[in-house]
């Protein structure tokens, strides 16, 4: 495999797993992986060589990365009912309360098949995100222009409610599930609430919100 494939697959690992130390996760079985360690495993061709799974260091819940070396854009639905075949390598016990990032080399548009699978496997209680590689070789929450996100607990949104003085989160503005990249690494899902802290220039900081729709 190329030299800057290993690099991209090296580099966007690390940003991966510092994102999920943040979130919790042990990443510690995973964290001390050099880049000719991973050439090493993709070279050897065995099948998922590449996936992690973790657990939160609090709750045991689990996240599993997976990798996707070739095109797979025409069997996504083949992928995703992978993932529930006890018979497939694929297959993650207690799905529905594991979190799954595919990473992939081709690109990840905004709106695309990659989009639609995921909504799909949502409709079957499967939190699944997909990420293009290239676009996790730097952290995507640290470029200079894309202001915090963070998401609101489900314990705190009445008292949001209250204090912005609306019936419903559906009375916010909206951000769309898995089309927005900071929405996919928070692992948000519809009718979940994003809080954003971004630079104002006449009160030197504001906070916005937006609710998750399909």
């Amino acid at each position: 495999m190329e030299e800057h494939v290993i690099d991209t697959l090296f580099r966007s690992r690390k940003t991966l797993l510092k994102i999920l130390e943040e979130k919790g996760y042990d990443i510690t079985p995973y964290e001390k992986l050099s880049p000719w360690e991973i050439e090493a495993m993709i070279v050897n061709e065995k099948k998922n060589n590449l996936k992690m799974e973790l657990v939160h260091k609090e709750n045991e819940s689990k996240c599993v990365v997976m990798y996707r070396l070739n095109r797979v854009k025409q069997s996504l639905g083949k992928l995703v009912s992978s993932l529930n075949d006890q018979e497939s390598d694929d297959y993650i016990p207690n799905l529905e309360n594991t979190m799954v990032y595919i990473i992939v080399l081709e690109p990840v548009n905004n709106v695309d098949v990659f989009h639609n699978a995921a909504l799909n496997a949502l409709s079957n209680k499967i939190n699944l995100s997909f990420f293009q590689a290239d676009s996790l070789v730097n952290d995507p929450r640290q470029h200079i222009l894309v202001p915090k996100h963070e998401l609101v607990k489900k314990e705190d949104i009445s008292a949001l409610k209250k204090f912005l003085n609306i019936q419903s989160v559906a009375n916010l503005p909206f951000i769309r599930f898995h089309q927005d990249i900071q929405v996919r690494l928070l692992g948000t899902v519809p009718g979940d609430v994003i809080k954003i802290t971004r630079p104002s220039p006449s009160s030197g900081e504001e906070t916005v919100y937006r609710v998750c729709v399909p």
